[in-house]
């Protein structure tokens, strides 16, 4: 019988501004990784905030979780959901990824204060009433429109 699959997502912020060629180079080594262990998923990068979902089996994301809080690319990590799931939702990649303005996130239905710069991404899905629900929905989004 094979190991169920989960869903992981956290937010974080990185502990100095990324460039592309600095992110290239982290979605690369990611991406290896996440091969190996049959990990699939979605990051985002926005401001210095990392928003991230992984999916595979139990144990395999939690040895790749440890590895990303241990990360000194990023600090005030926070896990927002951790669910068993039936099908992965971003199976087609090793690890998707996009770079986020304020333009991209005001696309986002019901986002617009972001772009009034009264919130950052973190600010709003660390104060949504259901932040996995927020989570989803933004990650479900830039999916989307990849």
């Amino acid at each position: 019988m094979s190991e169920s699959l989960i869903h992981l997502a956290y937010i974080s912020q990185a502990t100095t501004l990324m460039d592309d060629s600095q992110l290239e180079r982290l979605l690369e080594k990611a991406r290896e990784n996440n091969l190996e262990k049959d990990i699939t998923g979605m990051l985002l990068y926005s401001d210095g905030a990392f928003l991230q979902i992984i999916e595979g089996t139990e144990n395999n994301l939690n040895d790749t979780y440890d590895i990303i809080v241990q990360d000194n690319k990023h600090h005030r990590i926070t896990q927002l959901f951790k669910k068993p799931i039936t099908e992965r939702d971003f199976g087609d990649w090793t690890m998707g990824y996009r770079r986020l303005s304020s333009d991209d996130i005001g696309d986002i239905p019901g986002m617009n204060h972001i772009l009034e710069g009264t919130e950052s991404l973190e600010d709003y899905i660390l104060s949504s009433k259901d932040s996995a629900a927020t989570t989803y929905k933004v990650l479900l989004f830039f999916k989307r429109a990849a």
